[in-house]
């Protein structure tokens, strides 16, 4: 049990930076209600993760490539979010505790198959 728990910490961080980032990427860019930012965010910063990804696997290995993009989307969505909202965007954080559950479960079984 603590070997599967340990297991998901790694690709949850990952997929965390990733969802984050692009929510406060799309709250930004576009004016979508509340119930719109967790999927679009997931979508967006899914896409812009693969894409930086690819780009930087050239010239990084694929494991550092996939973790600097990570990385770039959750702080691009952080200076975007902060120029946009100030300090008090804390308070809005996008993940609800169910899409928290969610959020593991996914990890859980896309990383398994």
């Amino acid at each position: 049990m603590v070997k599967i728990i340990l297991g998901l910490c790694v690709p949850s961080l990952w997929f965390l930076l990733i969802i984050t980032g692009g929510i406060w990427i799309c709250r930004g860019v576009f004016n979508l209600r509340r119930n719109e930012q967790t999927l679009t965010g997931l979508a967006c910063g899914l896409i812009i993760q693969i894409w930086l990804a690819r780009w930087l696997a050239l010239f990084l290995n694929p494991m550092l490539s996939s973790w600097v993009s990570a990385i770039l989307v959750f702080l691009a969505g952080l200076i975007w979010v902060l120029f946009r909202d100030g300090v008090k965007f804390w308070r809005k954080f996008p993940l609800q505790p169910l899409e928290w559950i969610l959020l593991f479960f996914l990890t859980y079984l896309l990383t398994n198959i």
